[in-house]
């Protein structure tokens, strides 16, 4: 897979799991950068919200089922407080300081896909740890 690829195309490790995300409710694409995970879980037929500093790409699409809003997930207030969702899908990004909070967010019956790197990274272009929940 060429970089590009992985820059546009779901992870594997979304596509392994994401049959596991119930159908009903919302799924959150947190730190969805360009949006390849929102677009892969709308073609799926899930309604989706992309949260990322920066949306300009995945919100230019006009998805009907796929809404972003602009967040800063680094700051000391969460600001997905109270939020609930069927699923949370987060790749390529961990700020721990509220890695706790996610399982927290999740609705009954809800699932997390969370892939991302370990502490020492030894590339930018492969995440080597995958954690399944």
């Amino acid at each position: 897979m060429s970089a590009h690829d992985q820059l546009t195309n779901a992870s594997p490790w979304v596509e392994r799991f994401v049959s596991q995300i119930p159908k009903e409710g919302l799924v959150l694409d947190l730190a969805c950068g360009g949006g390849r995970h929102a677009v892969f879980l709308a073609q799926l037929g899930y309604s989706v919200l992309g949260v990322d500093l920066n949306i300009d790409q995945l919100a230019s699409l006009g998805h009907p089922t796929i809404k972003t809003k602009v967040l800063d997930l680094e700051r000391e207030e969460w600001p997905l407080e109270g939020a609930q969702f069927a699923g949370i899908v987060v790749t390529n990004y961990l700020y721990r300081p509220h890695l706790d909070r996610l399982p927290q967010m999740l609705a009954p019956g809800g699932v997390l896909i969370y892939e991302t790197f370990p502490k020492v990274m030894p590339s930018l272009e492969s995440p080597q740890t995958r954690i399944s929940f």
